[in-house]
């Protein structure tokens, strides 16, 4: 992705915070209470994250990775995770057994635990115990193992703040 078509002298940095800091700055100014992340994939260990960048750590409240895991790989995915870290909690924002197992996915999160604030994954309004009434698919068996993976993590990753107040 580019968002500067002439760097003009400024560092990949510099271009981000100033990517970054527009934005923020026009929803500051309409909410000052709207919590604000950049999304970014995730691509693997070492890569450079463009955004989340030491300059724009005090304009970002947490930040958000994209996480395809795929079998075999996913100790190299999550480890990718230590590179978005700018002070901020980090939120992977999507995540999904497609093209791993569910129990490979679960040890990686373990992993991981510490230096991820929430995970986000697939909801498409079905429960398990109704994916486990349809016809059989490919798709309804996947979000079933998803789902029954969240119901049983939750209550061990749930963050001792989290306790359903409103604050």
């Amino acid at each position: 992705m580019r968002i500067a078509l002439n760097a003009a002298g400024r560092s990949r940095s510099a271009i981000s915070a100033a990517g970054v800091r527009t934005p923020t700055k026009a929803v500051r100014a309409r909410d000052r209470d709207a919590l604000i992340a950049v999304g970014e994939i995730l691509v693997f260990p070492g890569a450079k994250p463009m955004f989340h960048v030491p300059e724009t750590a005090g304009l970002l409240d947490f930040v958000a990775i994209h996480v395809d895991p795929k079998r075999g790989q996913l100790e190299r995915a999550t480890a990718a995770i230590e590179a978005y870290d700018v002070g901020k909690p980090i939120v992977v924002e999507e995540i999904f057994p497609l093209e791993c197992g569910v129990e490979e996915l679960e040890a990686r999160m373990r992993t991981r635990r510490e230096a991820v604030a929430g995970w986000i994954g697939f909801y498409w309004g079905a429960t398990p115990e109704e994916y486990a009434a349809m016809p059989p698919s490919i798709a309804g068996a996947l979000a079933r193992v998803w789902l029954e993976l969240v119901r049983r993590l939750t209550p061990e990753f749930r963050l001792p703040c989290d306790d359903g107040s409103k604050r």
